[in-house]
């Protein structure tokens, strides 16, 4: 089970909920909280860029601290954007801004954004951001509420797309580029090395390389790395809606096999994005050892073993899963039709040197104890095998 890919369409929309208009009784309790929200940074809200102010990412100095910022179409009024945003380069958790302009009606050309986050008592403003057209850059301040705290701003536009790579050149990176630059801009850095890998230095999220494999499989590698750790900035973030209540995303990936053929590893993440539990998952991936792409293990043709379909796992998985204890429970669950179900295949699976490894990703949040990783024997799974696979001698050499 992956982290949710609607994860941050999730925190997107806590946010933008808190913000929309509303009919009924408690239309007018909204609007009033949602106007007393921008009071507090002497602003009123609006949803268009002043005169001068474009759409973009821009780059420069919160005070001393440098910052990255971005600008969209809608603010985040379209659930296919973010909000405007900004974060700390040293840190990369995104800060959502609620735009608005100053109260002051002749200030046309002034954006005044607000830094808000939910507490206990609803949403409060923890900045405020006046910003004005520079040439192609913005300038202003950043200032606390009460006004006792003041920074100035500056800021000068990017343009991604000539930003030199400093991280190897694939097809994930290239598409942040060009489909999410500020995101780019935060994971564009030198990533540390590690035994066996690589570690993104923000999140902490390693994953494996292989030692003198090709090229695509290795940008292959990177990529998945790169979607793990976008969701730990998601999480981490939270859109800087809910920054006080400890969210935190922890991720790996890590080899558990390597033939002439194929590699395979598993990807293991915990995290607590808010709501009322922390979470986990298990997620296993075969790739190409020559070209990097995805190889099916099972329940389809051209798969490993096409013949494993989800009945006969769920078999196997039952027949090796833990025995003793109080597992009956867990075995019924385990046991139950989502088990069965085929498409698509409720089970996450990876290589290992004794065997497929399966988890199940079925089970609901709270049953999550009961999954565990259980390791078929390869001889078990011969006569489901495709003999004519490329990968067969790799599994079966004798």
């Amino acid at each position: 089970m992956r982290l949710p890919s609607l994860l941050a369409l999730l925190g997107l929309t806590a946010l933008l909920s808190a913000q929309a208009q509303t009919t009924g009784p408690d239309g007018d309790a909204d609007a009033a909280a949602r106007r007393a929200l921008y009071a507090q940074c002497g602003a009123v809200e609006a949803t268009a860029l002043p005169q001068g102010v474009t759409v973009g990412v821009y780059r420069g100095t919160l005070g001393t601290q440098r910052v990255t910022l971005e600008l969209t179409r809608g603010g985040g009024e379209q659930l296919s954007e973010h909000p405007d945003r900004y974060s700390y380069d040293r840190y990369g958790l995104d800060i959502a801004l609620t735009r608005g302009r100053p109260t002051n009606r002749t200030a046309v050309y002034a954006l005044a954004a607000v830094e808000a986050v939910f507490t206990g008592d609803g949403q409060v403003a923890r900045g405020c951001l006046d910003l004005s057209a520079d040439g192609t850059g913005l300038r202003g301040q950043w200032r606390s509420p009460d006004g006792r705290t003041r920074l100035p701003v500056t800021l000068n536009r990017v343009d991604a797309a000539r930003v030199p790579l400093a991280l190897p050149s694939s097809p994930g990176l290239l598409n942040l580029r060009s489909g999410d630059p500020y995101t780019f801009l935060k994971l564009d850095r030198p990533w540390q090395k590690v035994t066996g890998g690589l570690k993104e230095p923000l999140t902490g999220v390693t994953y494996p390389r292989v030692q003198g494999g090709s090229a695509a499989l290795n940008a292959a590698l990177q990529d998945l790395q790169l979607k793990l750790v976008t969701s730990a900035f998601d999480c981490r973030g939270g859109y800087g809606t809910n920054l006080q209540n400890g969210t935190d995303f922890t991720g790996s990936g890590t080899l558990s096999w390597q033939s002439a053929s194929l590699v395979s590893l598993h990807e293991d993440a915990q995290y607590f994005c808010g709501g009322a539990h922390p979470d986990a998952y298990t997620s296993g991936v075969t790739l190409s050892a020559r070209t990097g792409r995805p190889v099916a293990l099972a329940a389809q043709p051209g798969a490993v073993w096409p013949a494993l379909n989800a009945p006969k796992l769920q078999a196997l998985y039952l027949a090796a899963y833990p025995s003793g204890g109080d597992t009956a429970d867990c075995r019924d669950l385990l046991a139950s039709a989502e088990g069965r179900a085929g498409d698509p295949l409720p089970y996450e699976l990876y290589l290992t040197r004794a065997g497929l490894a399966v988890w199940p990703n079925f089970l609901p949040h709270v049953a999550l104890v009961c999954a565990e990783v259980v390791t078929v024997p390869y001889a078990k799974l011969r006569a489901l095998a495709n003999p004519a696979g490329a990968s067969f001698r790799d599994l079966y050499p004798r």
